[in-house]
Parts: C-alpha cells; structure tokens; sequence
C-alpha cells in the first residue's frame, strides 16, 4: 500500500505520540503519561520491520504486541507507574487486511463499495466497558478509572492492571480487494474532527494531483477563489482542506474564521500525496482548536 503519515506536538510541551508508516503496516501509538510505552512500541516495530522486511498478519501483530508489554514489565520502574500507549494499527499480510485496536486511537478502513466502512469500538469507559470492569470492582467516575485513566484498555498501565485495564485488543480482517483505504490517528484530531469529516476530506482530496514544487490545484486567482470559499460555508471543512493541500494556510485559517494569527504549521508540507493528506488533517486540527498532539498516518491500497 502507499502511506504517509504527520505528527503534531500542539500545545503539548512533548509529543507522545508516535507513527509507524511503510507499504506493510500503518501505525499511531498514543502515549500517555510519558513517552516510554509509546517509543518502546514504535521502536519494537520499526525494527522488526525494517530489519527483517517482513509482512504481520493480525495473529503476529497481537504477538509483537504482548512481546512489548512483557519486556516493559521486567522494567522494575515502568512496572509501577501509570505510563501505557494506545496501539491502532493496520496491517497487510498477503490478501487480507487487520485491524488491530487498543485503546481510544481511531481507526477507518474505507471499502470500495461506498459509502460503506469501519471504524474500531474505542476502549473508553462506555456500557460495555464498565461491565467488564465490574468484575475487577471498579467503578468508573466521570468517565475515568480512579480519577484519571480516560482509557479501559491500553499497553503499559501496569498498576491499573488490577482495575481492570487490559491490553486485549479488538481485531477485524478484510479482504485487500475490497478495501480503498485505511487510516489511523491519535484523538487529537478525532477531538475536534468527526470521523464523517475525516472520510469527506480524504475522500475529497485522494482523486487530486499533488506535487510540492507545483502545488497548483486551483487554477483562479488566490482573492478569487477565496472570496467563494467564504461564501461557501457549508462546505468550509472541505474547501479549507483543499487550500491546505496547496499549501495556503493562511487562507484556509480564514475560511475556517480562526483570528489566531500565532498559528503555524510545525512541519513543512513535503513528501507524497499520501503526507500531504496527514499534514491536511493535522493543520485542520491545529486551526479547529486542538492542543493536543496529533498524528495520522493512511494507508492507500494499490
């Protein structure tokens, strides 16, 4: 598949996020308190990926999975702090397509028989969540395992364990032939973007060509074209991507009437066209009013 992937810090002092993007498998680990359960899983990845070039169908993802999580445990300090990372992940392996999901990362696998699609049941503290933590006695309050855990599943989170927290992922398996794409990202952009938005705005720029030394989408004038953009409300999402995607930030923060002028991209937009879609998504997010990190990664099938 061809992917791409863009990581955002925002307003957060360290980025917990971290991305795994090659043509086998697509990844976001989202950290929380800390970066070492999330570093710790991009790092087991990138190595068993890049080093041995193979293939992970959903049993060995699950595998390296609980590989990570035992050797954090061995770690006398991690064993006893509440540091864990969601795991969304997208694989191919020969036919098939796996979803494999812990925690509260979403997930989109976009099948060519539209509009139809998946998205993965987040590991929040929901009705079917606190059941199962009723049998470990916990009793959730304000959507949070003893006052701070917004998360029911997770890798790391050793001294919750016994709260309930389990790093028991959800899988899903699809034929590759039925797929158009797959998408993964941490909530910094589900936050503040729902996932209909999501899907519009990927589905909207896909068919576009791209190229960083000649992004020019639009052919009418810079004022032109933005004077019916503004008129165009109920499409703003839409046409501020499309903006993006030229690289006019500028421009797509007034279409979506944001007046912080301190507003900048973190990266620069470069890469395929499969980045520039994550760097659109990311800077939409920044604009909307997300502060926390926020990073995507898409898989497209060939």
């Amino acid at each position: 598949m061809l992917t791409g992937y863009c990581s955002f810090k925002n307003k957060r002092p360290v980025n917990e996020d971290q991305v795994v993007s090659n043509n086998c498998i697509i990844a976001v680990f989202d950290g929380h308190g800390g970066i070492d359960v999330s570093e710790a899983l991009y790092d087991h990845f990138e190595q068993k990926l890049n080093y041995n070039e193979i293939q992970l169908d959903a049993k060995h993802v699950i595998a390296e999975l609980q590989d990570v999580e035992d050797e954090l445990q061995e770690d006398t300090m991690l064993s006893k702090m509440t540091i864990g990372s969601t795991a969304s992940i997208v694989s191919v392996c020969g036919d098939v397509v796996s979803a494999i999901n812990v925690g509260d990362s979403s997930q989109i696998v976009k099948l060519k028989l539209d509009p139809f699609f998946f998205t993965n049941p987040l590991h929040r503290v929901n009705e079917s969540e606190t059941l199962r933590l009723a049998a470990y006695n916990t009793v959730p309050k304000n959507g949070k395992i003893d006052s701070n855990l917004s998360v029911t599943r997770a890798i790391g989170d050793f001294s919750y364990k016994s709260f309930g927290v389990v790093s028991d992922p959800e899988i899903r398996e699809f034929p590759v032939k039925n797929v158009s794409y797959a998408l993964v990202c941490s909530d910094g952009l589900t936050d503040v973007l729902s996932i209909h938005q999501i899907l519009q705005i990927v589905d909207h720029l896909l068919p576009l060509s791209f190229s960083t030394s000649a992004p020019t989408i639009i052919t009418q004038t810079s004022s032109q074209h933005l004077s019916q953009l503004q008129s165009a409300q109920a499409n703003n999402i839409l046409q501020a991507a499309e903006l993006l995607f030229e690289n006019k930030y500028s421009e797509a923060k007034t279409v979506l009437g944001s007046n912080n002028n301190a507003l900048a991209p973190e990266n620069e937009l470069s890469g395929t066209k499969e980045d520039a879609i994550c760097w659109t998504l990311c800077c939409l997010a920044q604009i909307v009013g997300t502060g926390d990190n926020c990073s995507v990664a898409i898989g497209v099938m060939k």
